[in-house]
């Protein structure tokens, strides 16, 4: 699996809240697994933790968090769930350093354009959560810097697939409300 279908499909499986139990699927050959590190652990990042571990294409190498008891806390998820536990590392840079082949974020918002560029730089592919960045300049950096190193950037927007979402979306573009001047959320 090349990492772009891996990136789609593990996108997919997260639409569909896909959860292997304890054994997981089946494990790819060391050499055909995908390297992935994965920074920001709690509340949405818990749970990119475990489908990425789940997937039987990749290796789950490294758990980054600022918070010492949270990276502890998921490496012993990861061990239970694959049975290795990843490096626990609590500056991102660090997994760079370790040829990874994907960084995965879901930190606060304000880091998701750094990491981004700078895996990008370090020939990493990225999957990162909404919003890509901070601000219109930061996404534009990020979307330079994918171009620039020939990067696979993926950004989670998965609230988009759902089907009540998109049946919404179809209603306001059908004009069934008029033309809509103001959103508050």
């Amino acid at each position: 699996m090349r990492r772009r279908e891996f990136l789609q499909a593990a996108a997919m499986g997260m639409v569909g809240g896909v959860w292997y139990g304890r054994a997981g699927p089946a494990r790819a050959a060391p050499s055909e697994r995908i390297r992935v590190g994965v920074m920001g652990v709690r509340g949405r990042g818990a749970a990119l933790l475990r489908t990425f571990a789940s997937q039987g294409d990749v290796e789950l190498t490294h758990v980054c968090d600022v918070d010492a008891r949270v990276r502890n806390a998921r490496a012993e998820a990861v061990q239970e769930l694959v049975g290795r536990r990843p490096k626990l590392v609590e500056d991102f840079r660090r997994i760079l350093d370790h040829g990874v082949d994907a960084l995965v974020i879901a930190t606060p918002d304000h880091w998701h354009a750094i990491p981004t560029i700078l895996a990008c730089q370090a020939g990493v592919d990225v999957y990162v959560e909404k919003p890509d960045g901070h601000n219109v300049v930061e996404s534009l950096r990020m979307r330079q810097a994918q171009k620039r190193y020939g990067r696979i950037v993926q950004l989670g927007t998965q609230a988009r697939s759902d089907p009540v979402l998109q049946e919404a979306i179809r209603y306001l573009a059908s004009g069934a409300i008029g033309t809509p001047r103001m959103a508050k959320a």
